[in-house]
């Protein structure tokens, strides 16, 4: 019998949430249209960000994500249902203004 990891393919325990949103808490080196206390939704479906797929907007349909090991927040990797939740490129959220 395997074990639930290997049978889903990616490392327990894993944080679920796959509809995150919340605040700018902190910024990396160099991100740049985001500012901290900005209030965001991040967009699930990560992909390359460079596939002609990706190019378009539609990283749900990257051609290169399962390639390069990119699994989505809270389907792969740790997820929104955390206090905090690190976000790898700022393309990745959605600004929501007053909302």
């Amino acid at each position: 019998m395997s074990r639930p990891d290997e049978a889903l393919g990616f490392p327990l325990p894993l944080t679920l949430g796959h509809e995150g949103a919340g605040t700018v808490a902190a910024l990396g080196e160099g991100v740049t249209g985001l500012a901290l206390g900005d209030p965001v939704a991040v967009y699930g479906p990560w992909g390359c960000g460079t596939c002609p797929m990706c190019a378009q907007g539609k990283e749900n349909y990257c051609t290169r994500a399962a390639e390069l090991g990119i699994r989505p927040p809270g389907l792969g990797a740790p997820g929104a249902i955390a206090e905090y939740m690190v976000v790898d490129d700022p393309r990745h959220l959605v600004p929501l203004g007053a909302l």
